[in-house]
């Protein structure tokens, strides 16, 4: 429509109301004031909302749908806060606010809501262990939705360590009405996206009651419920216990710890590899001294034996003292080529010499060394220890 134009328009009734919903139906408020008149009818709850200073009245409703879920019920007189748009009714011409989220003002009436939603979520199962979804134990790619201005985000990569993780981040508000809307619009997004994703992590520090109210709502409830994707929450301090923690699949207290969680593995197999390799340079060279010291008592013996001979038959020596002497120096030098020869063997031997020439140790998911194809199964993920490093593999078919 073309507003600066000389030729006047003339709108109907119905043109003109539309005209100014469009305008004023996008835009959120937060309001808060005294809940007035009270009534509960057909699909809505219609309150007013009242601002004493002046008088100031505003007429509001919540769809009936949405305020089963908020866990408490308002009463007249109580202080809350709403957030949502305006609209005017076309058939009355009302103007009325139409809530999306009421929270109620003050730290007493926040327990009490909150007692109440978390006993309502635990009646339909939210909380119930056989739907918690299993974490991946070694995650590669990471869902990371928190905000980018506080430390919860670093404090979270810090932690995970230098095991090539893939972090895609989400910037949402964590504290605020908005905060709801933004936290299921992104666990939304990630469980849409073609990327795979191992695990959602939903991360913030801590606050007050009234800051982590957004953790404590039924959307982000419901949100985290229905995600395909397995989530961390580490939301606040270790004794902030949110509604969100609960029905997560996994409670982190703290970012610190969420990123702990998933790095922990790969530490943990790190470590493993390098104890069986130390392991099996320790048993070689323990093999390795035992045969030297057998050669040597067998020298020994020979020597001792020998020159036992020599002195019972000392007549006989001195006749052939020259050959003898002779065919010692001879045997010995046979018997040190042969303790050469059994000394590169050993060295041959050598597992670890074995990775380095391209040769490598394969390990099934139960970290069984795998010597024929019977002993893993198609789609089992199997380890490969090589001279440097560990690769992780999965059989798609064996012949």
């Amino acid at each position: 429509m073309n507003f600066n134009s000389d030729i006047e328009q003339i709108f109907s009734v119905s043109e003109y109301l539309d005209l100014v919903n469009a305008v004023i139906e996008p835009v959120k408020f937060t309001i808060q004031g005294e809940v007035g008149q009270l009534t509960e009818r057909g699909s809505a709850i219609y309150f007013s909302l009242l601002d004493k200073t002046d008088n100031s009245k505003l007429d509001s409703l919540m769809w009936r749908y949405k305020y089963d879920y908020m866990g408490f019920e308002i009463k007249e007189g109580m202080e809350i806060k709403v957030y949502g748009n305006a609209n005017i009714y076309k058939p009355l011409g009302k103007f009325t606010f139409i809530a999306d989220q009421i929270s109620s003002v003050g730290e007493g009436e926040l327990k009490a809501n909150l007692e109440a939603l978390k006993n309502k979520l635990q009646q339909d199962g939210y909380f119930d262990t056989e739907h918690k979804k299993q974490i991946p134990v070694y995650i590669k790619t990471i869902g990371l939705i928190t905000s980018n201005f506080g430390d919860a985000k670093k404090d979270f990569i810090t932690h995970l360590g230098n095991f090539g993780f893939k972090v895609i981040f989400y910037d949402v508000r964590v504290e605020g009405m908005q905060s709801i809307s933004n936290i299921v619009e992104a666990i939304k997004w990630f469980n849409e996206t073609t990327q795979e994703i191992d695990v959602l992590v939903i991360t913030r520090g801590g606050g007050s009651l009234e800051s982590l109210q957004s953790f404590n709502s039924f959307e982000v409830a419901k949100a985290i419920y229905s995600s395909r994707i397995p989530i961390i929450c580490g939301v606040g301090h270790e004794n902030d216990i949110t509604i969100a923690d609960l029905v997560a699949d996994v409670r982190a207290s703290t970012p610190t710890h969420a990123g702990r969680i998933i790095s922990d593995p790969w530490k943990n197999a790190k470590q493993l590899v390098e104890s069986v390799g130390d392991s099996i340079k320790s048993s070689f060279k323990n093999k390795v001294l035992i045969y030297k010291q057998k050669l040597k008592s067998i020298e020994e013996n020979l020597y001792r034996n020998f020159y036992d001979n020599i002195k019972e038959n000392n007549k006989a020596i001195y006749d052939i003292d020259r050959d003898i002497n002779l065919s010692i120096n001879n045997w010995i030098k046979n018997i040190d080529k042969k303790i050469d020869a059994l000394n590169t063997n050993l060295n041959l031997a050598d597992p670890a010499l074995k990775l380095k020439q391209g040769y490598s140790i394969t390990r099934s998911a139960k970290n069984n060394i795998v010597k024929d194809i019977k002993d893993v199964k198609i789609g089992e993920s199997v380890t490969i220890q090589l001279s440097k490093g560990v690769l992780t593999s999965r059989i798609e078919k064996n012949t």
